[in-house]
């Protein structure tokens, strides 16, 4: 089992390159625990390529999935767009 720090920086890391409905679920459980500064810190120390700018866009990228993307993830249209709004920065976790 990797550790927590290794594990939410391979989390941003797939979101950030596959974008796909489970890296975002991922990434908004992760944020209840850690907070977007810190998952960006734990991910460009593991990734020195990341900039926060391509951070932020794969935060907004979120935005690019549709209904279809989420069920066919296994993941409810309340959810989803739970986990939209918060990535999106529009709403706090808790």
């Amino acid at each position: 089992m990797l550790p927590r720090d290794d594990l939410a920086a391979d989390k941003v890391l797939a979101m950030s390159g596959r974008g796909e409905p489970r890296d975002c679920l991922d990434v908004f459980a992760l944020l209840g625990l850690c907070g977007d500064e810190e998952l960006f810190a734990l991910a460009s120390r593991k990734d020195s390529g990341l900039a926060v700018g391509t951070f932020v866009e794969s935060l907004g990228a979120i935005q690019r999935l549709g209904p279809p993307d989420w069920e066919d993830a296994g993941i409810s249209a309340g959810q989803a767009s739970r986990v939209r709004d918060v990535i999106s920065g529009g709403v706090p976790v808790s």
